[in-house]
Parts: structure tokens; sequence; C-alpha cells
């Protein structure tokens, strides 16, 4: 078999370039390494993938504070029941009570304060009648034993004052009880009571009337 010139030749010359370093001759194509699109790419995308990857910030949960509701407390009205004390127009201290009615002791302290010590208009008779607002105040004998004063209001509302000793405070026999507590503080500022002195009282009123 015989081996064209044409081809000798052109492998000749292609040996002497690589051994002593040549420009690429004309017409003949010299190989180079093929370029890996594939790695290049993927090297691409992670060096884009990383520079944008931003630290997402820490969500902390802040607690959760429960606000008990306010309870508030009433103060219950209305009797029977035991309040505070007054002072009469002799200086005695008497006890406010409020059997029954839909009052409150502040009420019914005040009630009686303005009966012994600012009242509205003068006492009538010798019982102390008298009207404060809705509320008709005596302090006559036809009272319940042991009541200093008594006051009757709307819806049977009432509100009496009894000495502030109690059971051990005395209490006035049979002829002193027909005479009005505040008479009998009158008579007697100093406590006690005097069955025949209330006899002299009664009849001297007895005879002036």
């Amino acid at each position: 078999m015989r081996t064209r010139p044409t081809t000798v030749a052109a492998a000749a010359l292609l040996m002497t370039c690589l051994l002593v370093g040549c420009s690429e001759p004309e017409g003949v194509a010299v190989p180079t390494e093929p370029t890996s699109t594939t790695a290049t790419a993927t090297a691409t995308a992670t060096a884009t993938d990383d520079s944008t990857v931003e630290d997402e910030p820490t969500v902390t949960d802040e607690p959760t504070v429960e606000v008990e509701p306010t309870v508030e407390v009433e103060v219950a009205a209305g009797g029977p029941q035991t309040c505070g004390t007054v002072t009469s127009v002799v200086g005695q201290q008497l006890t406010v009570e409020i059997v029954v009615g839909d009052v409150d002791c502040a009420f019914a302290e005040n009630l009686l304060d303005t009966y012994y010590n600012d009242p509205p208009s003068p006492p009538e008779g010798s019982g102390g009648y008298l009207v404060i607002g809705d509320w008709e105040c005596n302090s006559s004998s036809s009272q319940e034993p042991g009541r200093a004063s008594t006051c009757h209001g709307p819806d049977d509302g009432l509100v009496v004052a009894v000495p502030a000793g109690g059971d051990n405070d005395p209490q006035p026999g049979p002829v002193c009880s027909q005479i009005d507590r505040p008479t009998l503080d009158q008579i007697f500022p100093e406590g006690g009571f005097d069955e025949a002195r209330c006899q002299s009282y009664i009849d001297g009123e007895n005879a002036i009337g």
C-alpha cells in the first residue's frame, strides 16, 4: 500500500511544530481540550447561591402576661345592722342601728346626727318630732324601751339610736319611761334615773297643762 505524499508532508510539518513551536498552519486544525460547560455552570450557581443566602433573624416569643380582673367588694346596705355612734344634744354617745331599710350606715348616722345637732327646724313637742326629708324622727316615750330616738322612713324603714352602753346601760323605770328620752337626758345628764324625780317632773307638767 502506498502512502500519499500530501499526508506524509502534513504529518512531518505537525511534528516539527510540536518540537520547535510554530503558529498554526493554515488549513490544519489543532485539537484543543473541550471546555466542561456543566462544571462551569455548577460552580457559578454555587457561588451565586452562597452570596445570596442571608441569615434570617431569630424570632423570640415574648412571655404572655395575664392580668387578673379587679374584683370590687360592695359594702352591704340594709338592716338589721349596727353602725357607729352619734352624740345627742346633751353629749351622750348613742349607737345607731338600722332595723329595717335599704340604707347604709353612713346615711343612718348622718340622719340621726342631723336630728340631734343640726335639725332643719326645731323639734316639736315633748317627743321631739321632726321631719328630715322622707324620714320622721322622734324621741317620745311611746318608743320601745331602750331606744333614745326612732326614725321612720320609706318602705317601712326604721333607724334607731340606743345608748352606747347596750344592755349594761341603765334603763328608765316605769315612771321615768313616761318621759321622752331627750327630756330624760336633760334631767339626768350624768346618767342614771330617779323615779321620784321623774314623778315630780310629771306632776309639774300636769300642773302647768
